[in-house]
């Protein structure tokens, strides 16, 4: 049997999102394994856009296209802070 790799033919971009649901704060980061010293509360997760979802009131057609929509499906009900590495804020 011949391995043959997959071929992506839609580029993605890659938004790494580290927040802490019991804080109810998430920040942007350039590094998804940022060593940001909040406590181990803060998860780091990298989205990819687009992404496709299940169709809601914040993205009816489904696809996660912008920051904005990402917030609006994932994050809306926490507060964006500041990175605290100036460094790694994208």
């Amino acid at each position: 049997m011949e391995f043959k790799p997959i071929k992506f033919s839609i580029m993605k971009d890659q938004i790494v999102v580290i927040s802490s649901y019991d804080r109810g704060t998430y920040f942007f980061s350039k590094n998804h394994c940022q060593n940001h010293g909040l406590g181990k509360d803060y998860v780091p997760c990298t989205h990819y856009i687009p992404s496709n979802v299940v169709p809601r009131e914040s993205v009816p057609d489904g696809v996660i296209k912008n920051i904005k929509d990402l917030v609006a499906v994932f994050y809306l009900d926490m507060n964006e802070i500041k990175n605290p590495d100036k460094t790694l804020q994208p």
